[in-house]
């Protein structure tokens, strides 16, 4: 099992060894800028001079194997060109024992410390720069919800997602969704509107926000407690592939613990990914007029 713990005394010499191994070191020495000392440094005065670092270790099935550690952006007298400083956190990490590499651990790492991250209450956005052709963090960080924003520093963030309750207050910021999905979704349209607001009403909706951005939705209606049905599910096209969709829906399972969760289904190929199994089938026993 994979976990962090805070880092101590006993492992500064183990990071530094990790440090100096070449898999290591050609992307955390950059000549004239940072060395494996200035890193070793930063460790040893983590009480004083560099508390606002936060450091850890990796542990698997009890073992060390690697480290991270993260920080607030605001505290760091790094550049950070036109990124938001409040609210955003940057991340470092590498796994030092070679025979850990290639199995998916470095993904693991990284969504633990965006998730340690994300429980603190300013936290907002997490940020992580990387060597140019480190594809093999490129890849876990892609595969972990970040998305390239910064092309001139190869820097990646992922910003926190708030799923909440819908209020009537984001009517249009809801309908503004909806219409940018195209002609399939025809809730905005004319008299469509005033009928679809009431059935916002009438359901349990539920909004995803990333950042200050709505970015999907989810209505659900409960059937007296014979069966809670998923009926809309949308995600905005420009945040797809960051499991926004699956998010709503845990938080639908989460709100209904004791009933059966069921999705009307107008794309079966999107939730067989996702592993869900099917259950009966729906006819049209009428068309809409």
């Amino acid at each position: 099992m994979l976990e962090l713990r805070l880092l101590n005394d006993n492992d500064i010499t183990l990071v530094e060894d990790w440090l100096n191994k070449e898999h290591i070191k050609r992307w955390y020495e950059v000549p004239g800028d940072c060395s494996i000392d200035d890193w070793v440094y930063e460790i040893e005065n983590r009480h004083g001079e560099f508390q606002f670092l936060t450091h850890l270790i990796a542990m698997y099935d009890g073992r060390p194997i690697g480290f991270c550690q993260y920080y607030k952006c605001i505290d760091s007298d790094e550049g950070w060109g036109a990124l938001q400083l409040a609210g955003s956190y940057c991340i470092d990490y590498f796994i030092g024992e070679e025979l850990y590499l290639g199995k998916g651990l470095g993904k693991g790492i990284i969504t633990q410390l965006v998730d340690k991250i994300f429980t603190l209450p300013d936290a907002k956005r997490v940020v992580a720069d990387i060597g140019e052709g480190n594809k093999a963090s490129e890849k876990a960080l892609l595969s972990s919800g970040f998305v390239l924003f910064d092309t001139e520093c190869n820097r990646y963030k992922i910003e926190k997602v708030l799923i909440k309750s819908y209020s009537s207050d984001e009517e249009d910021e809801l309908f503004s969704l909806i219409e940018r999905e195209g002609l399939e979704w025809t809730y905005w349209q004319g008299e469509n509107r005033a009928r679809y607001k009431r059935a916002l009403e009438e359901c349990d909706v539920y909004l995803a926000y990333e950042g200050e951005t709505l970015c999907g939705y989810v209505r659900v209606r409960d059937d007296f407690g014979f069966g809670v049905y998923i009926v809309d599910l949308l995600v905005d096209k420009d945040y797809r592939g960051k499991g926004y969709g699956r998010m709503l829906m845990e938080q639908v399972c989460r709100d209904f613990p004791h009933s059966a969760v069921y999705v009307m289904s107008g794309v079966d190929p999107y939730y067989e990914k996702l592993g869900y199994g099917v259950e009966g089938t729906i006819f049209i026993l009428q068309s809409a007029k």
